[in-house]
C-alpha cells in the first residue's frame, strides 16, 4: 500500500471544546477526521470510533503536531493486538491519550473508553488490553509537540482516579499506586 492509501485507512478521532483544533493541521489529506464537541472526553472519544469507517483509529489531543514520518512509524508498528501510542508518565507503563493509534477491531475487542470517568479512561483501556494479551508499544511523549497547559501539583482527581484505577485493577496498580503517591508526598522519586 502507498502512504496516502494508508492515510486513507485511518481515522483521526479528536475530542474538543476548543474552536481552534491545532491537530487538523498535521492530518494528512485525504484522511477521515471526527471532531468530537458533546459531551466529555471519553464519549466523544467512543463516538467518534463508532462512526469510524476505517480499519485504524488515531486518537489525538486537539492541540498537538506531529510528522508524517511520526505517523509512518505508528503505522509501522501497528496491528492487530498492538496499540501504539505515547507513553505515559512514570511511574505508570502504559499509554496517554494525548495521540493513540489501534484497530477499530481491536477497540471492539477490548470494549470502550470508560465513560463513568473524566481521568484514567485511557490507562484503564491499555490495561484491559493487555489482560487480553494485546502489545502496547510506546513512544517518547516528545514524539509529537504539545502546547503545554498549566497543570496543579496535586489536586483531588489525581486521587479519585488512582483510586478509580486502583479498583479496577489492583494487580497492576498497586506499585505505581504507591510509588506516585510516595512521590506526591515526599517529592522523592522511587
Amino acid at each position: 500500500m502507498s502512504r496516502e492509501q494508508d492515510y486513507k485507512n485511518i481515522t483521526f478521532v479528536i475530542p474538543t471544546i476548543r474552536d481552534n483544533v491545532r491537530t487538523t493541521d498535521c492530518v494528512p489529506a485525504g484522511s477521515d477526521v471526527r471532531i468530537e464537541r458533546e459531551g466529555y472526553e471519553n464519549e466523544a472519544r467512543n463516538r467518534g470510533i463508532r462512526n469510524a469507517k476505517t480499519e485504524y483509529i488515531a486518537l489525538c489531543d486537539d492541540d498537538i503536531h506531529f510528522t508524517h514520518e511520526f505517523l509512518d512509524k505508528c503505522l509501522a508498528l501497528a496491528n492487530q493486538g498492538v496499540i501504539v501510542g505515547l507513553e505515559d508518565y512514570y511511574p505508570l507503563r502504559w499509554l496517554i491519550s494525548r495521540f493513540m493509534l489501534f484497530t477499530r477491531s481491536d477497540w471492539e475487542k477490548i470494549g470502550a473508553f470508560d465513560e463513568s470517568v473524566r481521568h484514567g479512561a485511557e490507562t484503564d483501556f491499555c490495561i484491559r488490553a493487555e489482560k487480553l494479551g494485546f502489545k502496547i508499544v510506546r513512544l517518547p511523549r516528545q514524539s509529537v509537540e504539545h502546547i503545554e497547559h498549566e497543570r496543579p501539583a496535586y489536586h483531588k482527581t489525581h486521587v479519585k482516579w488512582l483510586w478509580y484505577l486502583w479498583r479496577r485493577h489492583p494487580n497492576q496498580m498497586t506499585v505505581p499506586a504507591f510509588k506516585l503517591a510516595f512521590r506526591k508526598i515526599t517529592g522523592i522519586q522511587l
